[in-house]
């Protein structure tokens, strides 16, 4: 067999690179016997020829296909998400005797009842009661939360359309009176895994070049910590440890996203923005692995899921061995070994979240968009990212809800508010990962409070967080 050097000159005679496109896809069987090569000779490429740590796996990420969609697809989308998360309440042990809507309806005594149903309507009665209207296959039902249990009462405000539930109570006339109301949520027995190497990773969002508030000077500051330029020791130390880094969209400021946004642009071509973007990013050390997700500034379709980049914006991006594009949203699984089953990271924008802070009380008067972990907590106990329909612009998936938080991730990784976040729920990291951007004037507007330059930085091995500022 040829020699690697040999090999390497060969190619570079022929003008081919060795890169990650030819490791993986080979190359064209006419110019294998032009070179006098064969498949077995390109086999003593590896990843690590590209100085690149490969220990991670794409779970899932999601590609879409334009096509002309009729109300059939978003019905089915609802039937299957309804079956997803009936089946997670099926065992929640609350729920004992489940029966139908319809059933339900039949009975004539005042039985104790368990039924699971989307939420189709909410409304307060004339004497501060809830009163909620539950579907399922089989019919309609009102649910009735009394004033007089107040927990339940004040758990129940932040309930929304769409949502799947469990109700446990008493059935009177087509009515039931409930006892309690349970979600799909996760599990809170998770284990929160540990990898046995030490290293790193770190979370961005909402970089925003091409905008006159990107904030250029502290992400090149941060380029040049993560490289181990700048730094005290032990910052040194823990850039040199970091080997993933996840950025959860917004890479770019984008172009006609909000009125008069032209005149808040430096760059005003969504090529130019995606070339600077590549260049920043360029910069990095190829031994750190870049996952990048879409956001709603993102030269994508808005409706969710987002596929990775158009390659005709972002061919730069695409050329780079150490960045993986993935859909918005994604999961990626990383630090993987013989003996360890690695950690995943969920990674979603969070163009939903607006819905939230606006329509749900124990969010908005606790927060809003400066607690982004309250959120993500709705979210992660509704098992989905956009529960309330009208939440996101949608695309509907044959036979699958994409938005559906099927696999119970480690991390969750989000961005869109431009505000820091960390916290922990059943076992699950939750991360915001800031901005890099000024506040605009259109987000003056909105009474947005930006909080520019935080990086939340988590060592695998102990799951410990730091907050690095670069503002």
């Amino acid at each position: 067999m040829i020699s690697k050097e040999d090999l390497i000159e060969k190619l570079f005679e022929r003008g081919i690179l060795v890169n990650k496109e030819l490791i993986e896809n080979g190359l064209d069987k006419n110019i294998l016997k032009e070179l006098n090569l064969n498949e077995e000779d390109l086999s003593i490429f590896k990843k690590e020829d590209l100085g690149i740590n490969k220990n991670y796996n794409i779970v899932y990420s999601y590609d879409t296909t334009p096509q002309k969609y009729v109300v059939k697809d978003f019905a089915n989308v609802f039937k299957y998400r309804y079956k997803f998360l009936e089946s997670i309440l099926r065992n929640k042990p609350k729920l004992k005797g489940i029966t139908t809507i319809q059933r339900v309806l039949q009975k004539r005594e005042r039985d104790k009842v368990s039924i699971i149903g989307l939420v189709n309507d909410i409304a307060e009665t004339k004497n501060g009661n809830l009163l909620i209207t539950l579907e399922d296959i089989t019919g309609t039902i009102k649910v009735l939360i009394n004033k007089n249990n107040p927990d339940l009462l004040e758990e129940s405000k932040s309930l929304i359309f769409d949502e799947v539930i469990g109700i446990t109570g008493s059935n009177g006339d087509k009515i039931i009176f409930a006892d309690d109301v349970i979600w799909p949520d996760t599990p809170t027995t998770k284990e929160i895994k540990k990898s046995p190497n030490e290293e790193y990773a770190i979370f961005l969002s909402d970089i925003h070049v091409g905008s006159k508030y990107f904030l250029e000077d502290s992400f090149n500051k941060l380029i040049k910590w993560i490289n181990g330029e700048v730094g005290n020791e032990n910052q040194k130390d823990i850039a040199n440890k970091i080997k993933y880094i996840f950025i959860a969209g917004d890479v770019v400021d984008g172009i006609g996203i909000y009125k008069d946004q032209d005149q808040e642009l430096s760059i005003k071509s969504i090529y130019g923005q995606y070339d600077a973007f590549a260049d920043l990013i360029n910069k990095i050390s190829k031994e750190k692995n870049i996952f990048i997700c879409p956001g709603n500034h993102d030269m994508v379709h808005l409706a969710e899921p987002q596929p990775a980049f158009y390659k005709k914006y972002a061919q730069k991006l695409y050329n780079m061995d150490n960045v993986e594009l993935v859909s918005n949203p994604s999961m990626i699984n990383i630090g993987k070994t013989d003996n360890f089953e690695g950690t995943d990271v969920l990674m979603y924008h969070g163009y939903s979240f607006d819905f939230y802070v606006a329509n749900v009380d124990s969010i908005r008067n606790n927060g809003g968009y400066e607690r982004a972990d309250l959120i993500m907590k709705f979210l992660l106990k509704r098992r989905h990212l956009a529960p309330a329909f009208k939440s996101t612009p949608y695309i509907p998936f044959d036979k699958d809800d994409p938005l559906l938080i099927k696999k119970i991730p480690d991390i969750m990784i989000t961005g869109h508010i431009h505000y820091s976040s960390i916290a922990n729920y059943n076992g699950i990291t939750l991360m915001s990962g800031s901005c890099w951007q000024g506040k605009t004037k259109f987000q003056e507007k909105l009474g947005h409070n930006p909080q520019p330059g935080r990086v939340p930085v988590i060592n695998l091995k102990t799951r410990k967080i730091k907050v690095m500022k670069f503002v």
